[in-house]
């Protein structure tokens, strides 16, 4: 739990910086100077002065921080040779509220960029290869071999196994004849295939594999190993890639039952890349003895034999998918949340918990959760709360609609009622989160 917390801390302080960066880049973007910049609340731990007068601060309490901005003329700061008359008080509406929505935008391009990071530098694509289609290969598809490669269904381009499934899924909807076009020993061909009602509605309710359409695969990658588990008492490793199994080669996907089928005695062949520290490739070989009531508890995923890294114009589609589909799920649940209905979102320690699996699992899993928790504060501080950025949007916006400005002390009285339901909110979350935890 003390690991959770304080790799939340860390990771919350970062993207509070982050945040916080964005406010101040925005204000000197306008001409108005940042008198102070504090990540956190209360007295402060550390603090400099930079050459343009902005105090930088790292207060006690890291769970926030806030941009305050040079806004009237009776402040006397020594800005050296750049001195300014711009307030913030005197800006225009538009000025004002893009100081106010960079903060949050800021979290959001920071999401945004760590996920089209993982997903340029790590993700790929299967291509739409034919790989052995094992035992369940529809008689309709006989006329389709391993290593056909997918160019078209129906006029449409094939550029992954992903399309080939959903091109066929839709286009079954209407009709009972799909014209594929293939390349087969370097040369083009066209072919109709003519589905019978059985292998239609079977593959538009469950899929292409369910009748034998499958890429080709070698062998399967160890995604996880669990702790006190019977595989890693033997000796698999994360990464591992199992290759066969009593001398049979896994070279299809259905080929996983026989990892997971529990048997007297087996023989896996696996390759390593790294065996004791040093960077190398090598196979060898466990012996596996199962009894009745053991699991391996490996996690695995098929080893696909034809991919290839995604393209920047895929991360980028993929990154705008997830930020699009995370937005959706927020708001959904914020709906959720004030109409009553139950509300799935992970708590703060849980969040603490992920973090930490993450980086002491993979860099890319724990960037992904980082990049979540950006993508939160971001969307979250779009709200129009009080104390909240959105709420300072509204402020500005209600007071460009009546022509003039809120008076200081109404609007240190939203400050305040906004901070205290904002902790409040928080207080609770904690309280829950802790009675869960014992």
């Amino acid at each position: 739990m003390i690991m959770s917390f304080f790799m939340l801390l860390i990771t919350l302080t970062a993207l509070i910086f982050v945040h916080e960066i964005g406010h101040l880049v925005a204000a000197r973007l306008i001409g108005v100077r940042v008198r102070t910049i504090s990540i956190g609340f209360g007295g402060s731990l550390y603090s400099y002065h930079d050459r343009t007068g902005t105090l930088w601060k790292l207060s006690i309490f890291p769970l926030g921080g806030y941009v305050q901005l040079h806004e009237d003329n009776r402040t006397n700061l020594n800005f050296g040779n750049q001195l300014s008359t711009k307030f913030f008080n005197s800006c225009s509406f538009v000025e004002k509220s893009f100081v106010a929505l960079a903060g949050p935008f800021a979290n959001i391009i920071f999401a945004f960029l760590l996920i089209f990071s993982v997903s340029f530098l790590t993700e790929y694509k299967v291509s739409p290869i034919l790989g052995n289609m094992g035992n369940n290969l529809s008689t309709t598809l006989s006329g389709l071999k391993e290593n056909d490669e997918f160019v078209a269904i129906n006029g449409s381009n094939v550029n992954s196994f992903n399309e080939i499934d959903s091109l066929l899924r839709s286009e079954l909807i209407l009709a009972h004849k799909i014209s594929v076009k293939i390349i087969r020993d370097d040369d083009l061909i066209e072919i109709d295939l003519v589905f019978n009602e059985e292998v239609r509605k079977k593959i538009i309710d469950e899929g292409v594999a369910r009748v034998g359409l499958l890429p080709g695969v070698n062998g399967f990658r160890v995604k996880n190993v669990k702790a006190d588990s019977m595989g890693e008492k033997i000796g698999f490793k994360k990464n591992d890639l199992i290759l066969s199994i009593n001398g049979e080669q896994l070279n299809t996907v259905e080929s996983r039952e026989k990892i997971i089928n529990k048997s007297s005695g087996q023989v896996f062949s696996v390759s390593r890349e790294k065996i004791e520290g040093i960077e190398k490739t090598k196979n060898i070989d466990f012996f596996v003895q199962q009894n009745e009531n053991e699991l391996l508890g490996l996690e695995i995923s098929p080893n696909y034999t034809n991919q290839e890294p995604f393209s920047v114009f895929e991360s980028l589609e993929k990154t705008g998918g997830i930020i699009i589909s995370f937005v959706v799920y927020v708001f959904t649940a914020i709906g959720n949340f004030l109409t009553g209905t139950s509300v799935d979102f992970s708590s703060p320690l849980e969040a603490g918990s992920f973090l930490s699996k993450g980086i002491s699992g993979s860099y890319p899993d724990y960037i992904l959760t980082v990049a979540i928790l950006s993508l939160s504060i971001g969307l979250l501080n779009l709200m129009p709360l009080p104390a909240l950025d959105g709420g300072n949007f509204l402020i500005y916006l209600v007071e460009y609609i009546r022509g003039k400005p809120f008076n200081t002390a109404f609007l240190s009285i939203l400050q305040k009622i906004g901070v205290s339901f904002i902790f409040f909110v928080v207080m609770v979350v904690l309280l829950i989160d802790l009675k869960n935890l014992f």
